[in-house]
């Protein structure tokens, strides 16, 4: 799943790396970090929200449709190496993202289970507030209680919005990869 967040926050330290890869791994950031700003509140999502988180999820995969997405969402509130981190603003779902585990070859990791950030997005309306790098912070607090000592994350090749924001908050690219198929 890739993460997008066009016009994310921009850190004062400016890490442009050379893109030659496309996995993405860091090690913890540090929390509070949120570029002069106030930390968001944010919180761990239930299924009390899930057709909020639903509509707020068609940012992160236009292509899906809503059943899809709300089905996905409720097996990652209901799983034990799975979780939804949600932030709030009047009451209402700006930002939300995706975490997991797992236990598979992580690119660039050498060590398992690594906490994965499998899908993050802000509403347009409440970006470059920092939403987006709390959200992150938070799964990579949830990945530590989890045992986890690497987090890493991915994004497709095109996606540089993405690519941006998974620097900012302290990732490093790992490889960059193009996958194949064919039918048989």
């Amino acid at each position: 799943m890739c993460q997008d967040e066009s016009n994310s926050p921009r850190s004062y330290e400016d890490r442009s790396p050379r893109r030659t890869r496309n996995r993405l791994t860091t090690k913890t950031v540090p929390r509070g970090r949120f570029f002069g700003r106030i930390e968001p509140p944010k919180m761990e999502a239930t299924l009390e929200r899930i057709d909020e988180l639903s509509l707020a999820a068609l940012n992160l995969w236009p292509r899906h449709s809503l059943a899809d997405i709300k089905g996905v969402l409720t097996k990652y509130i209901r799983g034990e190496e799975t979780s939804v981190f949600l932030h709030l603003k009047d009451g209402k779902c700006v930002g939300l993202a995706l975490v997991s585990l797992r236990h598979d070859y992580v690119e660039g990791c050498v060590s398992s289970p690594v906490g994965y950030l499998e899908g993050i997005c802000v509403d347009e309306n409440y970006r470059k507030a920092g939403i987006a790098s709390a959200l992150c912070a938070e799964c990579e607090e949830w990945a530590k209680r989890k045992g986890c000592s690497e987090f890493a994350s991915d994004c497709e090749l095109d996606n540089d919005a993405s690519c941006r924001f998974h620097l900012n908050v302290g990732f490093e690219e790992t490889n960059r990869i193009i996958h194949f198929k064919k039918n048989i």
